[in-house]
């Protein structure tokens, strides 16, 4: 089973006379534990796709199953319930402010029925030790550098043991030198993790990462 299968996809924003496409016949698949980068210019599609991908708008017309699930027809309940099996990164980190790293890397485990408080804490620990903040536990967002702000955000992501995590521009507010620790925590926790990653980005120093780049353009996707 793949973990995104797509199949002749078409999405457009605005009815009648405003409506305009967005995307057009996409088809892509992306087997379990891939790392794949999607790649093109801006306006060009890959956040709208993103998110579909990710359950945050619905589809109009075409397949597309994320982990087996197909979304269309999907409803916001089936919606909801993919949604906890998907880790999202964001090009802002989009931390609380007014949370420590431990208590925003603990947001996506508070809906979790499975997960024990003390296994939570666990997981907690054991994942901003794995990104290399160990030591600032109870630190917040504005005590630490947005390198590190990221990699909170890549912990948070990841916490819960997503099946699928999707990224949109995850190095663009980061200088070359945190760009690069940021996408080498993620590459080696997703890998540990057996997690498919989709990373959408405008960076070509973090192409290495992939095991395959696809690239959007003007609505449509060529691999």
């Amino acid at each position: 089973m793949s973990a995104i299968a797509i199949e002749g996809l078409n999405f457009h924003f605005g009815q009648g006379r405003l409506k305009k496409q967005i995307l057009f016949d996409i088809s892509l698949e992306i087997p379990k534990g891939e790392i794949v980068l999607m790649v093109g210019p801006s306006g060009s599609g890959k956040t709208t796709l993103l998110t579909l991908m990710g359950t945050l708008r619905a589809l109009q017309q075409g397949s597309l199953k994320i982990l087996g699930e197909e979304l269309s027809g999907a409803s916001e309940r089936k919606r909801r319930r993919l949604r906890t099996q998907i880790g999202f990164i964001f090009q802002a980190h989009n931390l609380m402010s007014f949370l420590t790293a431990s208590q925003n890397v603990s947001l996506p485990l508070e809906l979790r029925r499975d997960i024990s408080a003390r296994q939570a804490k666990v997981r907690i620990q054991e994942i901003l030790g794995a990104v290399g903040l160990g030591d600032f536990l109870n630190s917040y967002p504005e005590q630490v550098s947005g390198g590190q702000r990221q990699r909170v955000a890549i912990a948070r992501a990841l916490v819960g043991r997503p099946k699928l995590v999707l990224a949109d521009e995850p190095t663009a507010a980061l200088d070359s030198q945190s760009g690069r620790e940021v996408v080498d925590q993620l590459q080696h926790l997703a890998r540990e993790q057996g997690t498919t990653v989709l990373v959408v980005t405008h960076d070509p120093r973090i192409e290495d990462i992939a095991d395959r780049i696809v690239r959007l353009e003007d609505g449509r996707l060529t691999v």
